[in-house]
């Protein structure tokens, strides 16, 4: 009895094809590479960064323009002997400069590099946040036809945070990780409108905070067939975008990423 169980717990070696080998091989290293934890690289989500401050930086200095306003001071009571005094921003002036503001944001983001590129929902969140402003702006009018200087402070502060909301909130953002099988390969992405100006990183990375929009991605890897492909980030909603590299020997040629 004891001899047949030991017989049945030494199981014979199957013999394997090469090809069967390949494929076990290479299941076990691309499994092991997603248990891994990628590396961050935060080099796309700081070009974004950037370029999100510049094109918004006109608008911050013309709406911080606003607590600037020249005051006046209105006597109140019998000439010549005033028995009160009230300072603030005329009421002309201050409604002059919250139409002008309004009109330069709204003319901001009716650019292409708002309209056309992944900061296109950015753009369509502050122009209802500044749509909605308009509506509740009513600004405190006191004695003497002026503005206090406390409304026209409230009312710049409204629209920093209109920028500060679009330049930090999730909704906006994406995260996901590329991996490219073999590792080593370069992976840039570019955006669909300027599709040369492309931020490079390497692959089996995790990418953070990358503005949802369209974009374009390439992948070289020395002895690969090269890969150029659309992306859609708008309602991306995976965590992994998987890419198999085809040698050049192969004459099927590349094949797009998938994501997972």
């Amino acid at each position: 009895m004891t001899a047949c169980m030991t017989v049945r717990t030494q199981t014979p070696a199957v013999a394997t094809s090469a090809p069967q080998a390949k494929a076990a091989t290479q299941r076990v290293a691309v499994t092991s590479v997603v248990d891994e934890v990628p590396p961050v690289s935060r080099a796309i989500a700081e070009a974004q960064e950037a370029r999100l401050q510049a094109l918004l930086g006109p608008l911050r200095t013309r709406v911080v323009e606003g607590a600037n306003l020249p005051t006046d001071t209105v006597f109140i009571g019998s000439l010549p002997f005033p028995i009160r005094t009230v300072t603030g921003v005329r009421y002309d002036t201050a409604q002059s400069w919250v139409r002008q503001t309004e009109a330069d944001v709204r003319q901001r983001l009716e650019t292409p590099e708002f309209r056309e590129t992944e900061l296109q929902d950015v753009a369509v969140f502050v122009r209802a946040q500044v749509d909605a402003r308009i509506h509740e702006s009513n600004m405190q009018t006191m004695e003497g036809g002026l503005v206090s200087r406390e409304s026209v402070q409230r009312y710049v502060q409204d629209f920093l945070s209109i920028f500060e909301q679009a330049t930090t909130s999730s909704q906006f953002r994406v995260t996901f990780t590329v991996l490219t099988e073999p590792r080593g390969a370069k992976f840039e992405l570019c955006r669909e409108y300027a599709p040369n100006d492309c931020t490079a990183v390497g692959t089996n990375v995790t990418l953070p905070g990358i503005f949802r929009g369209r974009y374009i991605y390439k992948i070289h890897l020395g002895g690969y067939h090269p890969v150029q492909a659309p992306l859609n980030l708008v309602n991306f909603g995976q965590s992994l975008l998987r890419c198999p590299l085809r040698t050049l020997t192969n004459p099927a040629g590349a094949v797009p990423c998938t994501p997972e």
